[in-house]
């Protein structure tokens, strides 16, 4: 199959790694041409038949949501689709499908795929990796009306459509205005790690709770450094440590300089296993905001080590539901006591744990059975 697949980034950020990862193993069953702005990959794609990157003019996002929030639209997409139109026509390329990857405030790819699979007489897929608009993130209520105008409009022109998560699926679906059927399922963002990893037996002494990656919007870390301080009367001998995490200095001026002197803050790196390895638990942390959208992908990683998981998350979550019956992940609401029990469990029983329980739903987020599952849609689609 000829796929043209259009996508803001190719590496450069977590959703462009993820692009990156699901562009790599398509290209070994089909012949694809790569349409990106932002082309930055962590390895080469040496499968990918034609690479086009064509660079936007950079405008300041608050003017582009402003344009969008005003017009239901950036008219800057509709230019940049427009010249790489041209620049198609030019190389005579022909397709069987256009593959449009979205993730917040990128629209782009949608705006292009409507106009080039009108053009080379092919269908639309569109993948969204986050939820579009992201309900409870955005504060801007203007830019989030103008956003579900976007979708309304143009997504509802999509001959597919997949989403990171079922609840994600069910609410991007629920924005849509046609009569049109269109094709949709899950896509879930696949694992960076590929295979389940027994870890070397942990040396450090301490009790040592990790959480890595960003801290941002209505994800918070108040409950979770609540619950330690509280945790360290029982444990005095534990840390919290943070790995490519910024933490406000005035949120840490909260709690006692004792709890401070126990909480670690390291920087960004892409070899996380030695943190692993010391871990007694693997922290994640979802919004705290009622029927979130979102499942993390630090607990999808998480997955794949022999390590407790500690998962604070809300009601009716993505990751409750997926998880709810997973013994080694221990589930707690954003509440400091329950983080604080949930902590003193993984000392007092971390022996106890056993991981095999993960094999099914792990499975759900490796690569290969994620690509092959993605190729079996592509192919019924194209034969409709």
């Amino acid at each position: 199959m000829k796929l043209l697949i259009i996508t803001p980034c190719v590496g450069r950020n977590a959703s462009g790694f993820v692009f990156e990862k699901i562009i790599r193993e398509l290209s070994k069953y089909n012949e694809i041409d790569v349409l990106t702005y932002d082309y930055s990959p962590m390895n080469s794609l040496n499968d990918v038949r034609e690479i086009i990157v064509s660079k936007k003019k950079y405008i300041h996002p608050r003017i582009v949501k402003g344009l969008i929030s005003l017009l239901n639209v950036d008219p800057f997409d509709f230019y940049w689709t427009r010249n790489i139109k041209k620049l198609l026509q030019e190389k005579n390329k022909t397709y069987d499908l256009v593959f449009s990857f979205l993730h917040s405030h990128q629209y782009t790819p949608l705006i292009a795929g409507i106009d080039l699979a009108s053009y080379f007489n092919s269908k639309l897929a569109v993948y969204t990796i986050d939820a579009l608009p992201p309900r409870g993130w955005e504060e801007n209520k203007f830019y989030f009306r103008a956003v579900e105008k976007i979708m309304q409009n143009y997504l509802s022109k999509a001959d597919a459509l997949f989403s990171s998560n079922e609840i994600m699926l069910e609410y991007q679906l629920s924005l849509l205005k046609t009569n049109k059927k269109i094709k949709s399922d899950v896509i879930y963002t696949p694992a960076i790690i590929d295979e389940f990893t027994y870890l070397p037996e942990k040396k450090d002494p301490n009790n040592i709770f990790l959480f890595t990656g960003g801290i941002y919007g209505v994800r918070k870390v108040n409950y979770l450094i609540e619950g330690f301080e509280k945790l360290l009367l029982e444990f005095p001998e534990s840390n919290l440590i943070f790995v490519g995490s910024t933490i406000d200095s005035s949120l840490l001026k909260n709690y006692k300089s004792e709890t401070v002197e126990k909480i670690k803050i390291y920087p960004f790196t892409k070899d996380l296993f030695p943190y692993y390895e010391s871990a007694t638990a693997l922290i994640d942390i979802d919004a705290d905001i009622e029927n979130d959208l979102f499942l993390s992908s630090k607990i999808v990683n998480y997955l794949k080590v022999d390590r407790i998981i500690i998962s604070e998350t809300g009601k009716n979550s993505p990751s409750r539901l997926l998880f709810k019956d997973v013994n080694s992940i221990i589930q707690c609401h954003h509440s400091s006591e329950e983080l604080y029990l949930a902590m003193k469990t993984a000392i007092l029983r971390n022996i106890e744990f056993k991981y095999d329980d993960r094999a099914s739903v792990s499975d759900l987020f490796s690569l290969q059975k994620i690509v092959q599952k993605l190729n079996q849609f592509i192919n019924e689609l194209i034969n409709i």
